[in-house]
């Protein structure tokens, strides 16, 4: 299981390295006005996007019981990590290249029309697509933002979850403790009961001692008045 865990996190590095490098291309294809390949450069971070997205689902797919099982990984750090990434792809997407007028003697056109208005329905073109393309990617970003939203809930709603139970484990060891503190105390509350038992038993052994003393002496104090009174 810990070789699932790492090959995703290695998919994910792989693959936010693939759309660093397309947004890297794009923006050399915006500057230099190349058209063609931001086109193709655009449609492969829309695919590379998707693939991204996808790899994110099986990351946050994984139960929390296993993640714990690795703490080396410090594995939903470093998913946090990529969905932060996912929110700035959008920002860093370069604008589409900017059409140079067929007036500029120095420099050839670089979409090779003749007509003026041809021209303008390229660049029209162009936008369109940029705008078509950069929906597309902020759907696909908005997904990631959804997904990122659950894996934080349940990240969250898992560690509460978790909370709750250190905190039974603590009250069952607790409450070994104060049922040993208890059985300690009624056996305490025993031996005390048994010397006072003990201590009963003599008090009533001496009382009756006396009362069968004190008996004796009223009985032969009756027989020698009544021994006088017959001498008499």
């Amino acid at each position: 299981m810990s070789a699932d865990l790492r090959q995703i996190l290695s998919d994910l590095a792989n693959s936010k390295k693939l759309i660093e490098g397309t947004l890297s291309k794009l923006r050399l294809a915006s500057k230099n006005g190349d058209v063609k390949l931001y086109k193709q450069k655009q449609t492969e971070l829309k695919n590379e996007m998707e693939q991204f997205r996808s790899i994110l689902e099986r990351a946050t797919g994984v139960s929390e019981d296993v993640i714990e099982d690795y703490p080396e990984l410090n594995y939903n750090a470093k998913v946090a990590q990529y969905f932060s990434f996912t929110s700035n792809i959008q920002n860093n997407i370069a604008p589409p290249p900017q059409q140079q007028s067929l007036g500029n003697a120095e420099n050839e056109p670089l979409i090779g029309y003749d007509d003026e208005a041809r021209l303008q329905d390229q660049s029209n073109l162009v936008t369109e697509m940029y705008a078509d393309n950069t929906q597309e990617i902020s759907e696909i970003v908005t997904k990631m933002k959804d997904l990122n939203v659950g894996f934080t809930k349940l990240h969250s709603l898992t560690e509460i979850q978790q909370t709750q139970i250190d905190n039974i484990e603590v009250n069952v060891l607790t409450a070994d403790e104060k049922v040993a503190d208890g059985v300690d105390e009624i056996s305490q509350a025993q031996n005390y009961q048994k010397k006072a038992s003990k201590k009963l038993w003599i008090i009533l052994c001496i009382a009756g001692g006396i009362v069968i003393v004190l008996g004796a002496i009223v009985t032969l104090v009756c027989i020698l008045k009544f021994s006088g009174k017959k001498n008499n």
